[in-house]
């Protein structure tokens, strides 16, 4: 299985679709380190012979991936700045932790957040830290916390997977929704007569590139009728993401060879349209 990531510097300018992940500062190269290394690959390996395996010896149906809750880990010492004080007196502290406080009714820390935790007749309340601060509390452990309303505390992620066998009806039903495909180029220019022997055609990527749609790359170039090319080649890459079929044009310019056209009508062939070439 191959599998690996990429760090682009900031400024970098995007020249196709891809996931991204933002906003790693400090822990970029450690990430990238980690998601490109053997120990990774071989885990995301044993996912997949733990899938095949699940529907090949035990005819599963569905299959649900998910992981624990997260945590948060700075590999840096982190400053006074990445800390905050709960200000709450103890008789009001039910529990205290680097990542949420647990108060009794009524309590109001001055920097944290209230969550929306316990039944308002509960007599509690509770509270997190913004973003990655974390509660001064004495102790180890500043570096490695749980808890709090951090993005991977509150969203599990979680893989929905059906297997669908070649086989099977449903696959044969909608075999062009899972047979990955490239995508196909056809030319968007209204007009077939060209009269010139510089010209400029548009093109039109028919589909974007998604799941089970694949970039293509097209070689265009003129032939005569008996299949020997007439003019230069130009090359489109079809990696066009966009769903807006405004975003996924081309524009090409061709020179024809001056040798070839005489005074005559000659029938050329352009991604499978034809166009007359008037000399």
């Amino acid at each position: 299985m191959n599998f690996s990531i990429r760090w682009f510097d900031e400024g970098f300018i995007f020249d196709n679709g891809g996931c991204c992940i933002f906003e790693l500062q400090d822990m970029r190269k450690y990430l990238c380190a980690l998601l490109n290394s053997t120990v990774f690959k071989y885990i995301f390996a044993e996912l997949k012979n733990a899938v095949n395996m699940s529907v090949n010896y035990f005819n599963a149906t569905k299959i649900y991936i998910t992981a624990d809750h997260g945590f948060l880990y700075t590999y840096s010492p982190l400053s006074e700045d990445d800390k905050v004080d709960k200000t709450t007196v103890s008789s009001e502290d039910v529990e205290v932790d680097r990542r949420y406080l647990i108060t009794t009714k009524g309590a109001k820390p001055d920097y944290l957040l209230p969550v929306k935790f316990f039944d308002e007749n509960a007599g509690y309340d509770a509270f997190a830290p913004r973003e990655s601060i974390r509660i001064k509390k004495s102790g180890s452990g500043l570096n490695f916390v749980h808890g709090g309303i951090s993005l991977q505390e509150m969203v599990v992620p979680v893989v929905d997977y059906t297997p669908v066998s070649t086989k099977s009806k449903a696959y044969r039903r909608n075999a062009g929704k899972y047979d990955t495909k490239p995508v196909e180029l056809n030319l968007l220019s209204a007009n077939r007569k060209i009269v010139n022997m510089s010209f400029i055609l548009n093109f039109y990527q028919k589909d974007a590139v998604s799941d089970n749609r694949s970039q293509a790359n097209y070689l265009l170039y003129f032939t005569d009728s008996n299949g020997v090319q007439i003019s230069d080649t130009q090359k489109i890459i079809a990696d066009k993401v966009s769903t807006d079929g405004q975003d996924r044009t081309f524009r090409c310019s061709f020179n024809v060879k001056p040798q070839i056209i005489s005074g005559d009508f000659r029938r050329l062939y352009k991604v499978e349209i034809p166009v007359t070439v008037c000399g």
